[in-house]
Order: C-alpha cells, then sequence, then structure tokens
C-alpha cells in the first residue's frame, strides 16, 4: 500500500552555525516519503531525517541504512504495528531515519484514515509555542549587534552557545543588549566540574533560565556532584538518546532535551517525555538543523513539554517546506496534519 522514497537534500544556512565541537554554513539533511499506490497514489507522507556526527550518523550510513530497510519491505503492510514490528527486526538504523521514517509512514497512515496527527498521536493539539532562538559561537564584541540585527529580542528567550571560555563576557554582552531569559548551551565543553560551578557562580548576577550539558555525557559521576551546587537548573541534551529517560537522569539533572532526530521516532520520544514528567523532571522539545517539516513533527508533540527550542528552520537560508510560521518569538502551525 505504501512505498517510501529517500531524498537528499541541501540546506544552505544564514549564519555560520558554531557550538562547541564543530563549525558550518550547509546542513545536508533528507526527506522521507511514503507513497501510495494505485488508488491510494495521491496519499503521500513526509518525514525528515536530520543525521548528526556526534552520533556516529553520516549521510553514508543513513543512506546504506535505507537500502536494507527497503530490502523486506511490504507496500501492503498499513498498520503502525505492522511498521513497528519491521523496524524492531532491523539492526543498526541510526535513530534519525528510524524517525524520519516512522514519521512519513504516520503521516501516510494518518490521512488513509482521515485523521490529524495529534488524534492519531490521541494527543491535545497545540498550534503555537513560545521557542526560543539560539546564538551561535562568536566573538563577544559581535554579540550586540547580531541580536540587534536580527531583531532578536522579539524571542522571551535567547539560548547562547559557548564553550568553556570567556562564559562570563559573552552573556554580559548579550544580557547588555536583552533582557529575557538566557539559556546557556555548553555541548559538553567544560572538563572540570568545580571550573564550571565556578563560571556558574559568576553568572549569577544574569537571568539566567538554565544551563544545557555543560560536561560530557560520560561524566556521570561529575555530574552527580554538580547538580546540587549549581545555582542554575540543569538540562541533559547529549545525555538523552534513544534511550529510556530514568532515574540516572533525575539524579543528575533538573530537565532534560528530548530532539526526535535522536529519539529514533514519534512513539519513543513520547514515552521520553512522559517518562520524564513522571520522573519530576522538567521537559523541552528540541531539534538539530532541520526545516519545518522536523519541526511541525516536534509542535505535534507540544502538549507533553515545558520549554521548546525548535529554531532549527529560522537558521536556514531558506526553508523548502514553510510548514512553520514565526511572529515575534512565536512558532505558529496552521495547516501540517
Amino acid at each position: 500500500m505504501a512505498s517510501f522514497e529517500l531524498e537528499k537534500i541541501t540546506l544552505p544556512l544564514n549564519l555560520t552555525w558554531k557550538i562547541a565541537r564543530n563549525s558550518s554554513t550547509e546542513k545536508n539533511n533528507f526527506v522521507v516519503r511514503a507513497k501510495g499506490n494505485g488508488s491510494m497514489k495521491n496519499l503521500v507522507g513526509m518525514g525528515e531525517v536530520a543525521f548528526n556526527i556526534r552520533y556516529g550518523e553520516s549521510a553514508a550510513l543513513t543512506e546504506e541504512a535505507f537500502k536494507r530497510f527497503q530490502q523486506e519491505w511490504n507496500p501492503e503492510w498499513h498498520t503502525m504495528e505492522e511498521f513497528q514490528d519491521y523496524m524492531a527486526s532491523l539492526e543498526n538504523i541510526p535513530a534519525s531515519l528510524r524517525f524520519g521514517l516512522e514519521a512519513a509512514f504516520i503521516h501516510y497512515v494518518s490521512q488513509f484514515i482521515g485523521k490529524e496527527i495529534p488524534a492519531f498521536l490521541r494527543l491535545k493539539k497545540i498550534n503555537a509555542i513560545s521557542t526560543s532562538f539560539s546564538l551561535p559561537i562568536m566573538p563577544t564584541e559581535e554579540i550586540g549587534e547580531f541580536v540587534t540585527g536580527r531583531k532578536l529580542t522579539r524571542f522571551s528567550s535567547l539560548k547562547l552557545k559557548t564553550d568553556s571560555q570567556n562564559v562570563y563576557e559573552r552573556v554580559a554582552a548579550l544580557a547588555a543588549v536583552y533582557s529575557g531569559w538566557i539559556r546557556l548551551d555548553a555541548n559538553e565543553a567544560f572538563t572540570d566540574p568545580h571550573e564550571f560551578l565556578r563560571v556558574a557562580e559568576s553568572l549569577k548576577p544574569f537571568r539566567i533560565q538554565f544551563i544545557e550539558q555543560p560536561l560530557p555525557a560520560d561524566r556521570g559521576d561529575d555530574y552527580l556532584l554538580i547538580k546540587g551546587k549549581s545555582p542554575f537548573p540543569l538540562f541533559a541534551d547529549e545525555s538523552v538518546t534513544d534511550k529510556e529517560i530514568t532515574s540516572y537522569h533525575k539524579e543528575r539533572f533538573h530537565g532534560v532535551n528530548i530532539k526526535l532526530m535522536k529519539s529514533g521516532g514519534i512513539f519513543k520520544a513520547m514515552g521520553q517525555l512522559k517518562s520524564a514528567r513522571a520522573l519530576g523532571l522538567k521537559t523541552m522539545l528540541g531539534c538539530m538543523v532541520e526545516t519545518s517539516l522536523g519541526i511541525s513533527w516536534a509542535m505535534q508533540l507540544a502538549c507533553l513539554a515545558d520549554f521548546f527550542d525548535l529554531d532549527g528552520h529560522l537558521l536556514l537560508a531558506a526553508d523548502p517546506f514553510n510548514l512553520v510560521q514565526e511572529d515575534q518569538g512565536k512558532l505558529i502551525w496552521p495547516e501540517y496534519h
């Protein structure tokens, strides 16, 4: 009933995207399409794959895994149970591809049965959310102009990417031109927990909402040390993959950043968000650098999140889908269903 296609797309950025571990001016993603056959040929489900080298993913691995997926796929399968059973039988499928395939199939099936995706997922539909906007690492003296030139004060929160150097100066430069909440994201840049705590203490004069992943994900004991001493809440990012959210995360963090591309599927992300809330953790929906196709999927789960960092499509020179609009720091998702 449905066959799958994979299309590679190149996405030039409207800035140089620099974080603690790498820098880029364009992104290569994939679009997955689940297409109907015969009388269903007008039905097309779509998902996005934004692979990430931090988690061992690449374009070549994505294409190879997609070929393996296609080998035994039965076009007559049309239920989620059939799809999920088949996916469970496949090994070494990158999480971002698993998400893209599942998203495309859910979109296809929801059209087939005539339901909007939130209704199919049994979730409350939310059409607008407030997102943060991320500032990449840049020279401190350029931060003020970056914010004012792009009119970023319209966002209720800004995420400042940083490494372990000159953090106070960067935050001060941002606070000089912006009075909203600042989210600090170190992307595992700190290696010394005591140095991180010293830096965090120095930031107490500023409106820091929380700090994401200051230390590497494999430094579990160090996170036990800093959680109770940090003056600001700590959110896990790289410490969250496609595994369950458990007491491990609760003992080390105050919240978790859930990204569909890392979760490996809509249902897996839903489970992670629900588990996090049951454990008393705050939840945030985040993203990779991706189009509004991927962002629109994250918005399907908006009712399960406390915070949103869904600005990936706003970093693109041109969004090929325009499924989500931004107005005064809010993302509006009017049509995709």
